[in-house]
Order: structure tokens, then sequence, then C-alpha cells
């Protein structure tokens, strides 16, 4: 398999994945909350965009102050 073609089953592979994505995140809105929800959040509560460029974080926690917590896995600009 020459270079060229490499590139060409990476790329083709990339619209694959892509196409997945974005019809999984178009049924996954169609979606109803889950059942409780309303029990932990309030019905006037409003998201808050807390912080970005995460490559990966886990352990998501909470204080009752109101703190979230979670680790951080390999945040660089490449990921």
């Amino acid at each position: 398999m020459t270079r060229g073609s490499k590139t060409v089953s990476t790329s083709r592979l990339l619209a694959i994945a892509a196409t997945f994505s974005v019809a999984s995140m178009a049924q996954a809105s169609d979606l109803p909350p889950p059942e409780g929800l309303d029990q932990i959040v309030d019905d006037g509560a409003k998201w808050e965009h807390i912080h970005s460029a995460q490559c990966f974080t886990e352990g998501i926690a909470h204080d009752a102050d109101g703190n979230v917590f979670f680790s951080d896995i390999a945040s660089t600009a490449d990921c």
C-alpha cells in the first residue's frame, strides 16, 4: 500500500466516524431527559459552561458548596 492510499483510507475512516458521530448526536437530542433529573436539578436552573479544551476527564464530583471537581488527563493543544 502506498502512502497516498493510506491517506485516502484514513480520510475515509474519519469521514465515516464523523457521520456516525453526527447521527448519534441528532438521535440523542430527541431523547427525553432522564427520569428523576427534576429531583436533582431545579426546574429554573441554567447550564453554565465552566471549562473547555479537555481531552479526557474523569472522577467528576461536587461538594455541598456547589464546587465541581474532576481529574484532567493529558490536556494538550494536540488532543
